[in-house]
């Protein structure tokens, strides 16, 4: 059972990057789409792109040398929903083992 601060209870660990761009020539969406874990087309031109947690810095520079624009760029964490499901799958491993 956890207890305290929702600070101090979640790691806030990065699980990855929210990175909104438009404007971005299709080769160059191609190539990135092989390192993305998602990618939705919101509108024409208009990309909203999963990024592993890695520093996105040369993705931005490869997209942004081919004239692409950033929108939004945004970390992905732990939710306090997955911190809480996390918990319950835990617990369960352990009453099996008794």
């Amino acid at each position: 059972m956890a207890s305290g601060r929702i600070t101090d209870i979640l790691a806030f660990e990065l699980r990855g990057w929210a990175l909104i761009v438009a404007n971005v020539p299709p080769e160059r969406l191609a190539l990135v789409r092989q390192r993305a874990t998602h990618v939705v087309e919101l509108a024409h031109g208009r990309f909203s792109l999963e990024l592993p947690p890695a520093a996105p810095e040369p993705i931005l520079t490869f997209l942004t040398d081919a004239g692409a624009t950033i929108v939004s760029l945004n970390p992905i964490r732990d939710t306090l929903e997955d911190f809480f499901v996390r918990q319950v799958a835990a617990a369960s491993g352990r009453e099996s083992e008794v």
